[in-house]
């Protein structure tokens, strides 16, 4: 320092950086920058976007026609009857009431358990009217 400098220390340090060439190196920033962006932490994905391949479930909504009743024991014999009196099989009587043949056959010989929606399908197919019978079943005893 000389004479004449009537600056402190922080007052000259502070001159220099003000005064000092701004030197940037352009690819180091780039790569540092490259390497921010690679990290999952720090970007940010907005994810509105759906699954368009993506099979949506849909409810089938089905009533219970028999809702309530009691329905007889001896159904599989009603059904196996009405297929004789109509002389039709049972493929036959699931391709008419639009019902898989293992739903029909399952039920029949296995002894599972068939949904109302299908019994009331069977006994419209089969042009049997089961709530009429179940009616007279009870006024009879």
């Amino acid at each position: 320092m000389s004479k004449y400098c009537n600056l402190s220390k922080e007052d000259i340090e502070r001159i220099e950086k003000s005064c000092k060439p701004k030197i940037t190196d352009i690819f180091l920033q780039k790569k540092i920058s490259n390497m921010e962006k690679t990290q999952p932490w720090i970007s940010v994905k907005n994810n509105t976007k759906t699954n368009k391949f993506k099979k949506k479930r849909e409810m089938k909504h089905r009533n219970d026609p028999y809702k309530f009743k009691k329905i007889p024991s001896n159904i599989r014999e009603i059904i196996l009857n009405l297929c004789k009196k109509n002389e039709i099989g049972l493929q036959t009587l699931a391709f008419k009431a639009n019902i898989s043949l293992h739903i029909i056959d399952r039920y029949i010989n296995n002894n599972y358990i068939l949904d109302n929606y299908d019994l009331h399908i069977l006994m419209k197919t089969l042009n049997f009217d089961l709530i009429k019978y179940i009616n007279d079943n009870n006024n009879n005893k």
